[in-house]
């Protein structure tokens, strides 16, 4: 099963499934749309072009089965609307595509389901034991690796909804 998992934090990162490890790209869609961060808030449009341009190149080149965005919704209104925005956008793309999208995972609880902790762990300390726990070159940015956990979070749900597909025939025999 191949996932493309993205994080959209302050500028993006991906990761996703590949041989023989994992692999995670940056990117900065202000930089890619030819937008100061200054005029931000003015250029949506053309930022979120960019962002959508970036997805459907990053499937193309990932072949995903499965696509996984941070279920976050920021904070502040420009925040709230770049991730609404990017988050329709990672939607539309993946639906175009007739891709799955599972987007109702947090950081809090990828992190979990990753097993590097949960909770209320600090973002830097999460990250550090991601790098540690899933041996990441400190030189990835805070959002690949965010990207990595969401990658390795989504394989663990997709593995237990697996188990738990093969678990039920089993338990209706038992029932009947």
């Amino acid at each position: 099963m191949r996932i493309l998992a993205l994080d959209y934090a302050s500028v993006g990162a991906a990761a996703w499934t590949a041989q023989p490890r994992v692999q995670t790209r940056h990117f900065d869609f202000c930089q890619i749309a030819g937008v100061p961060k200054s005029k931000q808030a003015q250029s949506h449009d053309a930022i979120f072009k960019a962002a959508f341009d970036t997805v459907i190149d990053l499937i193309d080149e990932a072949q995903p089965d499965v696509i996984a965005v941070e279920k976050d919704t920021g904070r502040g209104y420009n925040t709230i609307v770049m991730f609404g925005g990017f988050r329709g956008m990672v939607l539309l793309a993946a639906r175009e595509r007739g891709i799955r999208v599972i987007s109702d995972i947090d950081a809090s609880t990828a992190r979990y389901l990753a097993g590097v902790g949960g909770g209320s762990t600090k973002k830097e300390v999460a990250g550090t034991k991601a790098r540690l726990f899933f041996g990441l070159p400190v030189t990835l940015s805070d959002d690949e690796v965010d990207a990595v956990v969401l990658h390795e979070a989504v394989k663990a749900r997709l593995a237990d909804e697996r188990m738990q597909a093969r678990l039920k025939p089993a338990r209706k025999r038992r029932a009947a």
